[in-house]
């Protein structure tokens, strides 16, 4: 899923993946408008360089934009908003989506402690988790349906009540 720099440094936090990605989320904050000495320097460097001296430079980069990303809840609940209004907005399909916040952001961090009784609940993405697993199993499993509409039918009925869903979360999740 495609991210803007903001976003694409908050899941470079959560995520935590290799740091010879960062000279390109670095060209791309460049691109976007973002400016300062180190990262210039981080955007010149090699995907091979040093992963010390990259690391070096972002931290550096980050105090001359003066950017914050230490709070990994709050950066994951950024990501979220970012990705709900971009399926509200039909800009991402609501089942890559949901694939994206669920397997890749909330995996990466332990929000279920908020959690009582249903998964992701605390942070009121129950049902929509449970929306994104019914579309799973209509996808990839043998789901015997009781009406006479077809696998693709639920799927879009599914995806709809996702957008609905997402709607009230963002509302009610400003930050």
């Amino acid at each position: 899923m495609e991210l803007d720099f903001l976003n694409r440094l908050a899941f470079y936090f959560i995520k935590a993946p290799t740091p010879s990605i960062l000279p390109e989320i670095a060209l791309q904050g460049l691109e976007e408008g973002f400016e300062s000495p180190s990262l210039i320097m981080l955007a010149g460097l090699s995907s091979n360089e040093n992963p010390f001296k990259m690391e070096e430079y972002l931290k550096k980069a980050m105090q001359e934009l003066n950017l914050n990303f230490l709070d990994k809840e709050l950066l994951a609940f950024s990501l979220i908003r970012a990705t709900a209004k971009k399926i509200l907005n039909d800009e991402v399909e609501p089942y890559e989506g949901c694939q994206f916040i669920f397997e890749q952001v909330l995996d990466s961090i332990d929000l279920r402690k908020r959690d009582i009784k249903y998964v992701y609940e605390g942070i009121g993405l129950a049902e929509i988790y449970g929306l994104y697993i019914q579309i799973y199993e209509l996808k990839y499993d043998s789901v015997l349906l009781n009406d006479l509409r077809s696998k693709e039918e639920h799927i879009e009925e599914a995806k709809e009540m996702i957008k609905s869903k997402f709607s009230e979360w963002y509302s009610n999740n400003s930050m």
